[in-house]
């Protein structure tokens, strides 16, 4: 995937953000085998340089560990065997605690089939704001959010309708 500077939106510190177009194709998620170089813990840097990886193609949501965008990866990131599709949550690398801890929580849940699989961190530089980012890189999970999942009636469930 050949990576483009977006002339009409506004371009991020990756390359570009095209917020209103998913026009890319998908066949689903993809989960690169874990190693023992994936490991994090707080002691450790990231197993990827920081490059143009992926391309944010979609904001996702915000909450209070920062922002997650829908990213593809790009040539390069197929060089680090990142999954084509991903989840990256971006947070100001002075507010990262919390998403390191939840990167260190995900990485020891990684043998669980009903956890979001961790791939990795990248501290970047955002081109827009000049300032440190830390970023997480997960596994995408088709479909809506969990808390619309969890309020969608079950008629099946036991004292469900």
């Amino acid at each position: 995937m050949k990576r483009s500077m977006s002339d009409s939106k506004e371009s991020n510190r990756y390359g570009r953000c095209d917020d209103d177009d998913n026009s890319y194709d998908s066949d689903g998620p993809h989960k690169k085998p874990k190693t023992e170089d994936d490991a994090v813990s707080s002691t450790k840097t990231s197993p990827f340089r920081e490059r143009d990886l992926w391309v944010l193609t979609s904001f996702l949501g915000k909450g209070s560990y920062g922002s997650v965008h829908l990213a593809v990866r790009t040539t390069e990131g197929e060089e680090e065997s990142l999954p084509e599709e991903m989840a990256i949550k971006t947070t100001e690398f002075s507010q990262a605690s919390r998403l390191k801890n939840e990167a260190e929580f995900l990485n020891r849940l990684e043998d669980n089939p009903y956890i979001v699989s961790y791939y990795g961190n990248v501290t970047t530089h955002d081109k827009k704001t000049k300032k440190m980012v830390y970023n997480t890189i997960l596994e995408y999970c088709h479909g809506q959010c969990l808390m619309k999942t969890h309020q969608t009636p079950q008629r099946n469930r036991v004292g469900g309708r």
